[in-house]
């Protein structure tokens, strides 16, 4: 289920409408590579992108750490070739890419991954490439405070992370919810998210490891629910602060629609009359 598009900015975007659309709509696919070099535009990208986000595919450019002390511990195969890792990842979707990407930054050609959010488990290649990428950044950024002790601390967010903030559900399937949020952005950073569902007593760990940097949006979807129920779900944060209060949504999974009856869909014709009657019969003269 991945897939690798080896086609310019002229054409992806018509391929993917005439050959693809019925591909991503039964999410065949679980992760797709491309390559974006000089030829394209910034609005030919964002198009590519805005259709991939309508699948509820999240596209990120893939970026290699040179200055990791990780550096050169592994290779990465692309669209691109070999090249060597870690990786780290500047997410696309949800944002204007002429306006809020700082193309000086970024060399071309780079590789976009596309991720299906609705298998999170994915984005922990994500998570994994970033805490390689940012090995040194904490030594480097810590910074000396004085408490009322005297003594040197590092420095950065500390006590519990704060309550997500603006949780809601923003698509009911018939056994499926996928909801978001946003941390807070005055409290800790969260390790992790505590997710509950109710009925069922569900309950489920959730990394905080991939969201929507321009809007600070975190996505996840509950699976295995039952048709035309009313859930309640709660999330919390975590970290090595303690834990956050409950922030709590409620909505109802969509009635599962029932599977065609045998014969549905044609008219039976009774007590057909096939041939000639007797009446009819042709006799020889």
């Amino acid at each position: 289920d991945f897939l690798e598009v080896n086609l310019g900015s002229a054409g992806l975007l018509d391929l993917l409408r005439k050959g693809f659309s019925e591909i991503f709509a039964a999410r065949d696919v679980s992760v797709m590579a491309f390559r974006v070099d000089h030829l394209w535009t910034k609005a030919a990208l964002q198009a590519v992108v805005e259709w991939l986000d309508d699948f509820e595919y999240f596209s990120l450019f893939r970026l290699v750490c040179g200055g990791s002390s990780q550096a050169g511990t592994f290779a990465y195969v692309g669209p691109g070739g070999a090249q060597a890792g870690p990786t780290t990842y500047l997410p696309l979707s949800g944002i204007d890419i002429a306006k809020d990407i700082d193309w000086e930054q970024i060399p071309l050609p780079q590789d976009v991954l596309v991720f299906d959010l609705r298998q999170p488990d994915i984005f922990r290649t994500v998570q994994l490439g970033d805490a390689q990428c940012d090995a040194d950044e904490g030594e480097e950024d810590e910074t000396c405070s004085m408490d009322g002790d005297g003594k040197c601390h590092a420095g950065g967010a500390s006590g519990s992370p704060g309550q997500p903030a603006n949780l809601r559900v923003v698509r009911a399937e018939s056994r499926a919810l996928t909801i978001e949020w946003s941390a807070d952005p005055d409290a800790a950073t969260p390790a992790a998210y505590e997710l509950r569902v109710d009925p069922g007593a569900m309950e489920d760990t959730i990394d905080h490891d991939m969201y929507d940097v321009a809007n600070g949006v975190q996505r996840h979807t509950v699976g295995s629910l039952q048709p035309g129920t009313r859930y309640t779900l709660r999330l919390r944060a975590s970290g090595t602060g303690g834990h956050s209060s409950e922030a709590e949504v409620s909505a109802a999974t969509e009635a599962e629609r029932p599977a065609a009856a045998a014969g549905a869909g044609y008219q039976l014709a009774e007590l057909l009359h096939c041939g000639m009657g007797s009446a009819e019969e042709v006799t020889p003269a």
